[in-house]
C-alpha cells in the first residue's frame, strides 16, 4: 500500500530534473541541453464540450462569427495539454483556421479546408501568461 501510494505521488511531478556527473565516462567539457518546457494549467480539463451550447463555447474560447462561416458555428471537439511534452493540442469541426495567442500576440495560425481541424502548438521556449 505504501509503494502505490509513493508512485502515485511521484507521477504527480511533470519534469524531473537529472544531475549526472559525466566526468566519470572522460566527459569533462560536456554538457546537457536543457529544455525549457513551461507548466500548462488546462482551465477546460473539467469541463464537458460535449454538453455546452455554442454561445458557451463562444465564451469560452473567443470564437468569431464571419460572412464566410457557411457551414456553421465551430465545434470544439476537445483540447488536450500533454506538460510532458509541452503539447497542447486542439480538435475542432467547421473550423477554417485557428489562431493561437501568446499574452494578446498572435504566435501562429493554422488554416483547414473541410472536416475535423486538428492543430497543435509546442509550448517549449514560449514565456508568456495566456495562451
Amino acid at each position: 500500500m505504501k509503494a502505490q501510494m509513493d508512485f502515485e505521488e511521484r507521477n504527480k511531478i511533470y519534469r524531473w530534473k537529472i544531475k549526472a556527473d559525466l566526468t566519470n565516462f572522460g566527459l569533462e567539457s560536456a554538457t546537457i541541453k536543457e529544455k525549457n518546457i513551461p507548466f500548462i494549467e488546462n482551465p477546460y480539463q473539467d469541463v464537458d464540450l460535449n454538453i455546452l451550447s455554442y454561445n458557451e463555447i463562444k465564451k469560452l474560447f473567443n470564437i468569431k462569427r464571419t460572412n464566410d462561416n457557411l457551414i456553421g458555428a465551430p465545434k470544439i471537439n476537445y483540447l488536450d495539454v500533454d506538460n510532458y511534452q509541452g503539447i497542447i493540442t486542439v480538435s475542432s469541426l467547421f473550423a477554417n483556421k485557428i489562431i493561437w495567442v501568446l499574452d494578446g500576440i498572435k504566435i501562429k495560425t493554422k488554416y483547414n479546408v473541410i472536416g475535423e481541424f486538428v492543430t497543435t502548438l509546442k509550448v517549449e521556449n514560449l514565456e508568456g501568461k495566456e495562451i
